[in-house]
């Protein structure tokens, strides 16, 4: 190995040394203001490209989930009447029943889908899914713990059991324009184990998506503000390098 190829190799690893600075950097600044996208946004920070003369770290990076990568993409460039990269308030039915969408059906009024929306159980300081407790109470918690498991196969994940749900009546509406309320056909879903027992592995309901609402708040959406995280990262770049090199 030459001079060059020495250097080469060294300047690789300082580059290699820069990008994680960058990506600690980055997810550090995601941490000051996310809570429950802060998850999937920092999954979705990696370095895509390292030379001896440069360093790229992107969002979404090399290997990042899918499902993870566009909310990132949501988060740092804002979602809105336009898609990725506009903001302002939107029908989110525009996206959910466009042509080409996955798992969209034709019913007498047109188009629809049905949209998952996990839910937890008990009370939680955690950001994160609505709570059964919080907009039921106990009663409607303890209910939910009683329901007959709805049940996928791990290894194929096709549904084996549908499973009990919750009737409507026991909680209110979260909106007034809501056609159901907030814990109208949750189910409970549960994982099995060797030993035989099932365990409880969180909530889920669905709730459909068509034009048949004509409420204006319809499955409105506020819609997300750009966070332009990279820009803040970028702009104390030459702090990031001194400290490297």
């Amino acid at each position: 190995m030459n001079l060059s190829d020495l250097l080469g190799a060294d300047l690789t690893g300082k580059m290699q040394q820069l990008g994680e600075v960058i990506a600690a950097e980055w997810a550090a600044e995601a941490r000051s203001e996310l809570r429950s996208s802060l998850r999937p946004y920092i999954q979705s920070i990696g370095i895509r490209e390292v030379t001896p003369n440069s360093v790229v770290v992107s969002l979404p990076g090399p290997g990042a989930p899918p499902k993870a990568a566009t909310i990132a993409r949501m988060v740092e460039l804002g979602m809105g009447p336009g898609g990725v990269g506009t903001q302002g308030s939107y029908d989110v039915r525009k996206f959910l029943l466009r042509a080409g969408t996955r798992k969209i059906h034709w019913g007498k009024n047109g188009p629809y889908v049905n949209v998952p929306f996990p839910m937890r159980g008990a009370k939680s300081n955690v950001p994160g899914p609505l709570e059964i407790e919080r907009v039921g109470g106990r009663r409607a918690l303890a209910r939910a713990r009683k329901l007959a498991p709805r049940i996928n196969d791990p290894r194929t994940g096709k549904l084996l059991s549908r499973g009990g749900s919750l009737p409507a009546g026991m909680a209110g509406k979260l909106r007034a324009h809501h056609v159901s309320d907030a814990l109208a056909g949750v189910k409970r879903n549960a994982s099995s184990y060797n030993d035989g027992k099932m365990q409880t592995s969180g909530y889920i309901k669905w709730r459909r998506a068509s034009w048949s609402n004509r409420d204006p708040q319809a499955w409105r959406s506020k819609g997300v503000v750009a966070r332009h995280f990279a820009q803040r990262v970028r702009n104390r770049l030459d702090k990031l390098i001194a400290e490297v090199f």
